[in-house]
């Protein structure tokens, strides 16, 4: 009995600290359903499971759904109210290799999705990750599951710490859960996996997007408040050649913002989203500015001759010349390599997840 003794310290300080985990959970919950245990224990750890569990659901905001495998499997799983998957699993055994690593996968997407993802889509993905996880622990646990359902004082305990883990005792498998671990079985779960996959790249990928458009946003941003205070400085000098170079750098600069988005609304532009936000919207803060600049030497060739081109001899005309050009030199922008978020993450390019132009520019 002193094995079971020893996690009681642990629990102690784990809820004194707020730090309990589902493992915590898990261990306790296991213990409850032991028939090898005395009733005395049995009762501390139906205490314990009640106030690690409210301590766990505090932290993660409740929990969404939960899964225990049957007893004797070790198998456990969990959706919580922030949107995270923990689980616990025995060591794999040779016969359930192919279902294990669907296991494997699904917590490596898991770990991703909670890095990369945010929002509904998120919510999403971890959702259907547990479900998918659940049920291959139920796959893998139920023809293999010798040991009997938990008994009556097992279930009197559990009843006493928390009504809803009455149901999880007497259930052996989640809603769909299957009792077979054959090879159409590994297929079908291998197919969801995919699906989840592809829903995660799509959502990651939309996301890094949507930063890039707002670097791009904050860039242009940047660039007219820059703008503004040469112009000030520009009234105090004799010549306007400062108020033309201005008009074509922030004419370069819109017209690098409107390739950015013409990009992304011919779809010839993909985020690496893994390089992470604050890379992808520095990235997008830099393409006006690329463009201004590309703009301001376009109108710098033209004053300079290098550049045959007639300009008008009013003012005003000559100005919105300048203006045009320099738009049209902006919208090169795409020319320039955006090496800063195409040299994160370049060796995931096989796997589509970079900031990569579809004809080869970014």
């Amino acid at each position: 009995m002193t094995s079971y003794e020893i996690p009681f310290a642990d629990f102690d300080a784990h809820i004194r600290t707020k730090t309990v985990s589902f493992r915590e959970i898990s261990v306790s919950y296991l213990s409850i359903l032991d028939e090898n245990i005395n009733e005395h224990l049995r009762r501390r750890f139906a205490q314990y499971y009640q106030q690690l569990r409210e301590s766990f659901e505090k932290a993660h905001d409740g929990i969404r759904g939960i899964y225990w495998g049957p007893p004797g499997s070790g198998f456990a799983s969990v959706l919580t109210g922030d949107d995270e998957v923990y689980d616990i699993a025995p060591s794999p055994e040779a016969k359930n290799l192919k279902l294990y690593q669907l296991m494997w996968d699904c917590e490596e997407l898991v770990i991703e999705t909670r890095n990369i993802l945010k929002g509904p889509s998120r919510k999403v993905t971890m959702q259907r990750l547990w479900e998918i996880i659940s049920n291959i622990m139920a796959a893998i646990s139920a023809p293999q599951a010798k040991a009997t359902p938990a008994g009556p004082q097992a279930k009197a305990a559990l009843s006493r710490a928390t009504p809803s883990a009455v149901a999880a005792v007497s259930g052996g498998s989640p809603p769909g859960g299957s009792a077979s671990s054959s090879d159409e079985i590994v297929e079908f779960w291998a197919e969801q996996v995919k699906e989840v996959r592809n829903y995660y790249v799509h959502s990651a990928e939309r996301n890094g997007l949507e930063n890039y458009l707002l670097g791009t946003a904050l860039g242009v941003g940047a660039t007219a408040i820059v703008a503004g205070l040469v112009f000030l400085l520009a009234k105090f000098s004799p010549s306007n050649v400062w108020v033309d170079a201005l008009a074509a750098f922030i004419s370069g600069a819109a017209g690098g913002a409107v390739s950015v988005m013409s990009r992304m609304i011919h779809e010839e532009l993909t985020v690496h989203y893994n390089a992470g936000e604050r890379l992808i919207r520095l990235g997008g803060f830099f393409r006006p500015i690329v463009g201004g600049v590309l703009g301001s030497i376009l109108f710098a060739a033209v004053i300079s001759g290098l550049i045959p081109l007639t300009i008008p001899t009013d003012y005003e005309k000559a100005l919105a010349c300048y203006s045009v050009v320099a738009f049209v030199g902006g919208l090169a922008e795409r020319w320039a390599q955006d090496t800063l978020v195409q040299s994160v993450g370049a060796s995931n390019d096989k796997k589509g997840k970079g900031e990569t132009d579809k004809k080869g520019k970014t």
